[in-house]
């Protein structure tokens, strides 16, 4: 399939790449909003341990499944890689609490929604180089983010999409969080090995593991199961005749079975539902005190009044921040600690 990457904007620095896509690459990994990732929250908040997931190292983790399934499907590893580097780029702090309380606050004034955002940061926000607003991205990567959708994207709302790398980067997405998330959630404690036995897709990978591995402690195979459910996963992506990739349907109703059980045993945990109350209130106070007092945003988005409105750019700079930058503006501001105290109260250790 021929793809179009061309740039909305001239660019001085296309030759000295070659390939369109290494540019593309290079841009991102290099934005401000890429290295933010590595303070912002996956699942479990980056403070609680070392060893948690963040919202960087899952990025990393979609891209390198996005490199295999581009072997295995013969599409263009480079354009996949940059569509999964940059898909989470417009994330919040704290994860999908963050998203779904500047949705709420955002409501009557277009929602927010972490995939659009992520455009918005590519297109709009960043502004490195001094040619051209935006990364100046490939028409070809930016419509591979215009595709992203995985079942915790854009709930409800289908977009299908032809672009085989598009595809890739969200079935790497969905691998990713899924089987890492197990791998986390049984490193908190969260979920024990009898109950994800109860499950048809992680069963049958647990048996499918020789009895020396399955006689070991779960803290010492956790990682060898997930990634076992990771390869069975993709071993049963195929593409059909009109190019969608899917899983069969008894595969794809497993898959659904262990995600259900994902977001009733572990996103919904008091623990992590505890967290996501006071996160909120965070957030919202904070929302509320930059529309209330907006010369006390920085001035690079006071700049942008007239062609925005405040609640949009709030979003945007509430969006940008990392978790612990969001805690540590919330105390200055209010000289308060008693939220942010209590987050702590609630951490979960490996």
């Amino acid at each position: 399939m021929k793809y179009d990457f061309s740039r909305e904007y001239n660019d001085p620095q296309e030759k000295a790449f070659g390939e369109p896509i290494m540019l593309d690459r290079h841009r991102i990994i290099h934005s401000t909003a890429f290295r933010r990732l590595g303070y912002k929250t996956q699942v479990f908040v980056p403070f609680e341990a070392d060893h948690f997931r963040t919202r960087l190292t899952h990025t990393v983790e979609v891209a390198h499944l996005s490199a295999l399934l581009s072997l295995r499907f013969n599409a263009n590893s480079n354009l996949a890689q940059a569509i999964s580097l940059a898909h989470d780029l417009g994330h919040s702090p704290f994860g999908h609490t963050g998203e779904h309380t500047l949705n709420k606050l955002l409501e009557n004034d277009g929602g927010f929604e972490h995939n659009q955002q992520s455009l918005r940061v590519v297109q709009y926000l960043e502004r490195p180089y001094p040619w051209f607003v935006g990364l100046n991205l490939t028409k070809a990567t930016i419509e591979g983010l215009k595709s992203h959708s995985t079942p915790y994207d854009r709930a409800g709302k289908d977009i299908p999409t032809i672009m085989i790398e598009a595809q890739i980067a969200n079935w790497a997405d969905r691998i990713a969080y899924d089987a890492s998330d197990i791998e986390d959630a049984f490193g908190a404690g969260l979920i024990r090995n009898e109950d994800m036995l109860q499950l048809a897709l992680y069963k049958r990978v647990w048996h499918e593991l020789d009895d020396n591995i399955r006689n070991k402690p779960i803290p010492k195979i956790r990682r060898v199961i997930c990634e076992r459910l990771q390869m069975a996963i993709i071993d049963a992506l195929t593409v059909d005749s009109n190019g969608i990739m899917m899983l069969d349907n008894e595969i794809s109703a497993q898959l659904e079975q262990m995600e259900k059980f994902l977001l009733e045993n572990v996103y919904l945990h008091r623990k992590l539902t505890k967290i996501s109350e006071i996160v909120e209130q965070i957030l919202m106070r904070l929302f509320n005190h930059y529309v209330d007092n907006p010369e006390l945003l920085p001035k690079r988005f006071l700049e942008r009044q007239n062609v925005d409105s405040i609640k949009r750019i709030v979003a945007d700079y509430i969006a940008g921040m990392t978790d612990r930058f969001c805690l540590k503006t919330y105390q200055n501001l209010f000289n308060d600690n008693s939220l942010p105290n209590q987050l702590k109260s609630y951490t979960i250790s490996l």
